[in-house]
């Protein structure tokens, strides 16, 4: 039982024993208890009014847990839909760490989602410093969306020539980099 079951439950139980000690009193100080009647009526109000606040409290957290279903329900669809794009897509923080990987993404570097997040996408490019300033125009804000052509070197396979087009995204302080590979391009040579 929650506290706030709990705290409801006490409530009735105390509304029921004023109720007993009203009658109570109207028998042994009769119908004209000055200070007594008057303490017990106002106990009375109070209780009522925390009641009702109760109910009210109950509704908002009753609101509350739907809400938290719905949020729950659309992450898990974001989840999926982010993992069914074929696209590989890696978002990074500004410093360039990965903070979230798609499977496509994970199947380009040869490294599992979750053994992508907290690494620097930085360790799978070849030319770093075109990375760098792709990096800093959006850190930047010269620019919200760069794009460029060069080697990624995923892990344990040679290096193949890629688009990389990086955004900076409006309401997350995310980067989000989609990694478009060019079979065409790729560098035959071995690492």
């Amino acid at each position: 039982m929650t506290s706030l079951h709990l705290l409801t439950v006490r409530t009735a139980a105390a509304i029921g024993r004023l109720s007993a000690l009203q009658k109570r009193a109207e028998r042994l100080t009769g119908p004209g208890g000055p200070v007594i009647k008057p303490a017990l009526k106002e106990l009375s109000d109070s209780l009522e009014e925390l009641q009702v606040a109760n109910e009210q409290l109950q509704q908002q957290v009753d609101l509350l847990a739907e809400a938290r279903t719905s949020v729950d329900a659309l992450q898990n669809r974001y989840v999926e839909f982010v993992d069914a794009v074929p696209v590989a897509c890696v978002w990074t923080d500004s410093e360039g760490q990965i903070v979230q990987a798609n499977t496509a993404a994970a199947s380009l570097l040869n490294v599992s989602s979750q053994h992508l997040q907290g690494r620097p996408l930085m360790f799978f490019i070849v030319d770093r410093d075109k990375f760098r300033d792709a990096q800093a125009a959006l850190n930047g804000q010269l620019t919200s969306v760069v794009e460029m052509s060069l080697p990624l070197r995923p892990r344990e396979r040679r290096s193949r020539q890629v688009r990389l087009i990086g955004r900076r995204l409006q309401h997350d302080d995310r980067r989000c980099w989609f990694i478009q590979q060019d079979s065409e391009m790729a560098d035959p040579s071995p690492s």
